[in-house]
């Protein structure tokens, strides 16, 4: 793995970084896991390498302090307004609903379930948020946390072919629930009863107030929290240092001279990209919110590992070798050799954000030629441009768009219209159960009803190998096309194994 991803790995199980008077010291929690334990002592060196340069990037940008809340509202945050925006055009969109279910086996007390919710959302101002229009722009503002956040659904007496019925339609309609940004709570949760020992946990937000590292930190401090709750303890969590509001007032009035050289970098990488991508599309583009479809392709066990062994050898992260394989299927496919992709980055560089729920992400367009005489040559390039990506992740998308005077279009997104993500790693698989106290949780495979992008490729390693799904506009794409794009992926990395690397 790069040394970014062993860093947000030890993060993850509890690891924590302080930087004082050019030394940096790293505090790790008593059951760290064996395989990343040897990693961290493998490469100690390097590690400290990179968070020196880390917190000096961060140093140079202005420090984000709380500010008083006295106010009525806030500002909002860049990639919030764009959200807000989104909202106020398109009336209440389902599009940026973060939806997620789980199948609970065991004694679970939904009394201690409220109160979990109640402390978690107690302990971020960001899920007790509304966003309100002031003078024509939208706004944050502070509110109570409703008295009851816990929706609880009984169909313990009903037969098991009615109780799915009746599940089906709760979770159809918590997924197309249409949050109101100016009255709702945005962080909804349901628990379905089907026994004494089975029922269904539902959350459902809005991705105006979270994102996909929120919902980790969320899962890991509900597991905290309802655990120490059930033990009759109060739940041990190290208070907040700011919040989000902090964050976005910090944006708006003092990042932006920061955001100047991170500008300047991008409007050279991306001179001349090419605004569309060329896959070819079965239908015409048009203005509609097309159904979106998904397609699952998995990977063995031992291919995940040859991915990882590969990427190793060329001293890449699976994402960048992933990256690189995607990209001359891409190529391929599209005829053309300038390929734009894009991918979500945590953006939580500065001191203080990594504890907090909030919408951080931003996402950052991958530019890369496949036009390379060699693999090894290729594989430096791609490289090279993750780098410096990360690099240069804090510029807000909407302010690269601006600062690059792209025409906006109702019919496709801008800079790119694919998106790629890679979540765990051969090591440390993404796994689908988790333990509560006494209680098991296993997360639901939730339908797809709509996509931000043509193609939004989500690679998963996970206990049985690699997953390759494509969530895709079914009015550009066809199954079988999609079909053939993961046939071609896969049949790449099964070429690209470590000893074909090396010849």
């Amino acid at each position: 793995m790069m040394i970014q991803e062993l860093y947000r790995a030890l993060l993850e199980q509890g690891a924590s970084a302080q930087h004082h008077q050019g030394e940096v010291k790293l505090h790790l929690p008593k059951a760290l896991d064996a395989a990343l334990k040897q990693q961290l002592i493998a490469r100690k060196d390097e590690l400290k390498q990179y968070l020196l340069g880390l917190y000096a990037s961060a140093s140079q940008a202005p420090v984000i302090k709380p500010v008083e809340r006295t106010q009525a509202h806030f500002p909002l945050s860049s990639a919030q307004q764009r959200l807000w925006f989104l909202d106020q055009l398109q009336g209440n969109t389902i599009a940026y609903n973060m939806s997620a279910a789980f199948t609970v086996s065991g004694e679970f007390d939904l009394a201690v379930l409220e109160q979990t919710m109640q402390s978690i959302v107690a302990r971020h101002e960001v899920l007790r948020t509304r966003f309100i229009e002031v003078e024509g722009e939208g706004k944050q503002q502070l509110v109570s946390a409703p008295a009851q956040l816990v929706s609880s659904h009984d169909l313990s007496d009903l037969t098991a072919s009615a109780q799915q019925t009746q599940l089906d339609a709760l979770l159809a309609q918590e997924a197309a629930y249409a949050f109101d940004l100016s009255t709702d709570s945005l962080i909804r949760v349901h628990y379905v009863t089907l026994s004494p020992q089975q029922g269904v946990l539902m959350f459902n937000l809005h991705h105006i107030v979270s994102d996909g590292y929120s919902v980790a930190l969320l899962v890991k401090e509900f597991s905290h929290t309802y655990s120490a709750l059930i033990a009759g303890q109060e739940p041990e969590l190290a208070p907040l240092p700011l919040h989000y509001i902090d964050y976005a007032h910090w944006q708006q009035n003092e990042a932006r001279t920061h955001y100047q050289a991170q500008l300047d970098y991008w409007v050279k990488q991306l001179a001349d990209a090419p605004e569309v991508h060329t896959l070819p599309v079965t239908g015409q583009r048009d203005t509609l919110q097309h159904p979106a479809q998904k397609f699952t392709q998995q990977l063995p066990e031992h291919q995940a590992k040859a991915i990882a062994d590969s990427a190793e050898a060329l001293q890449l992260s699976p994402f960048a070798f992933l990256h690189a394989l995607l990209s001359l299927v891409v190529a391929r496919h599209s005829h053309s050799q300038d390929i734009v992709i894009g991918t979500p980055v945590e953006n939580r560089l500065q001191s203080g954000l990594q504890s907090l729920q909030g919408f951080f992400v931003n996402t950052v367009p991958l530019r890369v030629s496949t036009e390379f005489d060699t693999l090894m040559e290729y594989f430096e390039h791609v490289k090279s441009i993750n780098q410096q990506a990360l690099a240069n992740q804090e510029l807000p998308l909407d302010q690269l768009i601006e600062g690059l005077q792209i025409s906006r279009s109702q019919v496709h997104a801008p800079l790119f219209q694919i998106l790629l993500t890679v979540e765990g790693t051969p090591a440390q698989p993404v796994s689908t159960q988790f333990n509560v106290a006494d209680v098991q949780l296993t997360q639901q495979v939730l339908p797809v009803t709509s996509s931000k992008f043509d193609l939004d490729i989500n690679l998963v390693f996970n206990e049985q190998g690699l997953a390759l799904n494509w969530v895709y506009d079914s009015h550009l794409f066809t199954a079988d096309y999609i079909t053939k794009l993961s046939t071609h992926l896969s049949q790449l990395i099964a070429a690209l194994v470590p000893q074909n690397l090396a010849s």
